[in-house]
């Protein structure tokens, strides 16, 4: 792993003794390294700006190690964090690892061990989290604007289904007026435009095409009337378009 300014790494303790066990050199960690020598101090830093990772002493002064680190997770869930310690304090260590208060421990040695693998390690978790905590935030925010983008089409096909009806009931009032005039001995294409403006005009106006049909049909339904009236009477009523011959006495 490189070495980048963007991850920042905390070793708690003392820090002679934690490079010590740790074995390494602080300069060829792939972080910025800084120390504290207690879980209070420590705690602020953590509270104050992101930190990737977190080395701390089981053997702190004023607190134990695994209960930092508890408080760590606390504040700031995704940094990864290391516990140094000894063989002796496996089972309060066991405790916190089951609680997920310690994601790896690194045993003290005599002699020191070589730590960077597990920083390595810790690191590369500490970018998969954060990794998939973006993606998490973008899935959010994706899902906030498509229900957005849903209420609006909602909104919108409210409007236009209300739009739709308002034109067909000004639609039926309109041939209902256009049968009442045709019974009374029929009505210009310029009244029917105008009874078309009048019911219409506000509904975004109607085509020229759109009042020849109603008025077509309109019509129709005159004639089909009259000419089962004449049935009934014994009379044959013309065809439309065709003119009656009439020989006058």
């Amino acid at each position: 792993m490189e070495k980048t300014s963007r991850h920042k790494a905390l070793l708690v303790g003392d820090k002679s003794k934690v490079l010590r066990f740790l074995n390494i050199d602080v300069s060829a960690l792939p972080v910025e390294a800084r120390f504290s020598e207690n879980g209070e101090a420590a705690l602020e830093i953590i509270q104050s700006e992101p930190v990737a990772l977190v080395i701390s002493d089981q053997r702190l002064s004023g607190m134990a190690g695994t209960h930092f680190l508890e408080q760590v997770k606390k504040h700031s869930p995704e940094t990864v964090r290391l516990l140094l310690t000894r063989y002796s304090d496996m089972d309060t260590v066991k405790s916190s690892v089951n609680k997920g208060a310690v994601h790896r421990y690194i045993f003290k040695v005599r002699g020191g061990g070589d730590a960077m693998e597990d920083i390595c390690a810790g690191l590369n978790q500490y970018e998969i989290e954060m990794e998939i905590k973006a993606d998490l935030e973008k899935a959010k925010d994706l899902n906030r604007q498509l229900y957005e983008l849903d209420s609006e089409l909602i909104d919108s096909r409210k409007s236009l289904d209300q739009a739709h009806e308002e034109i067909d009931l000004e639609i039926s009032r309109l041939e209902a007026e256009i049968r009442k005039g045709a019974a009374r001995g029929g009505l210009t294409s310029g009244q029917v435009a105008e009874l078309a403006d009048t019911h219409l005009g506000g509904q975004g106006g109607i085509t020229a095409e759109r009042i020849d049909q109603l008025y077509s049909h309109s019509v129709k339904q005159v004639f089909a009337r009259f000419e089962e009236i004449a049935k009934r009477s014994g009379f044959q009523m013309p065809k439309p378009g065709r003119a009656e011959s009439y020989d006058g006495e």
